[in-house]
């Protein structure tokens, strides 16, 4: 739908039905276009167990239908939000101990979105404070567009051995501790026109 019927269109990200298409096998989908409303999305809460993704986009598209996320048009873009935030001692206490203020502790959101599939698109969005990266990607063809990859404690965008052509282009990069993209054995992984947040480590073209 077109988003805009409140009979037939999921009020959040955390349906069970929009998951299950989205998280599909490879080349079970022939494409899926879903348009997010303004506001804020925890990708957490309710759904997610320990050490789970926000998001999990499995199904293969092709080049004139792929897998889209986007903010829907004329709203500011909205905020998928894994809600893992915590001072640099509490990250360094949970990656290290594996506990947080001394007690055991298992992170709930690995990263926003995780990507296995093929011809994936994520575009006018902000994705927060994924443990580990807002977007890792293991998959073939994923553009990236006008997306403020925001507080992610490793690498903002993480690239898989196998990965082939990422495209990044006009966004925001806020990293939290490591490189804003890396693109650890992938192919043909291309940045055009992004930028870093003020006093941030990240994106070179």
């Amino acid at each position: 739908n077109n988003g805009t019927a409140g009979g037939t269109a999921f009020l959040n990200l955390n349906c069970a039905t929009l998951r299950a298409a989205l998280a599909a096998a490879p080349g079970a989908s022939t494409g899926i276009l879903v348009y997010i409303r303004a506001g804020t999305y925890n990708l957490r809460d309710g759904y997610a167990t320990y050490g789970a993704n926000g998001l999990n986009l499995n199904g293969g598209g092709d080049a004139t239908h792929p897998i889209m996320l986007t903010g829907y048009p004329g709203d500011t873009h909205p905020i998928l939000d894994c809600a893992e935030n915590y001072s640099a001692s509490e990250i360094l206490e949970i990656s290290t101990k594996g506990t947080l203020n001394g007690q055991p502790f298992t992170i709930r959101c690995r990263q926003n979105i995780d990507c296995t599939g093929a011809y994936v698109v994520l575009e006018n969005l902000e994705l927060r404070d994924g443990f580990r990266h807002n977007v890792q990607a293991r998959c073939a063809h994923i553009a990236v567009r006008s997306v403020l990859l925001n507080g992610a404690y490793e690498d903002a965008f993480k690239t898989i051995i196998g990965s082939d052509r990422a495209y990044l282009a006009d966004g925001e990069c806020r990293a939290f501790a490591s490189s804003c993209v890396d693109a650890f054995g992938a192919l043909n992984v291309k940045l055009v026109a992004n930028t870093t947040g003020t006093a941030e480590v990240g994106f070179s073209e």
